[in-house]
């Protein structure tokens, strides 16, 4: 049980990290893009604010050592990965 716990932290450390670097780096290159009518740069930027507070909720949530296999931050950052793969994927 030990062991399968520590590879759940681990997945979700990798996957925490990771997110949060793609979307520092799109949030900063979204930011050299021109203006448009639209605005459609200025609110993905909003979009990858709330991306990176949910992926920084998954980070403290693998930090942190509980008895519990799932913590409520951890759940909440997956709920947020989970719905984020589908929206990602379609063109």
């Amino acid at each position: 049980m030990e062991l399968m716990q520590y590879v759940n932290r681990t997945v979700t450390l990798v996957v925490a990290v990771a997110t949060l670097t793609s979307n520092v780096l799109s949030s900063l290159l979204f930011h050299q893009l021109p203006d448009d009518p639209y605005h459609l740069a200025s609110n993905f930027n909003w979009y990858l604010h709330f991306a990176n507070v949910l992926s920084v909720f998954g980070f403290i949530g693998a930090l942190r050592v509980r008895r519990l296999l799932l913590s409520p931050t951890t759940m909440l950052f997956i709920s947020y990965i989970l719905t984020q793969f589908p929206v990602a994927t379609c063109p």
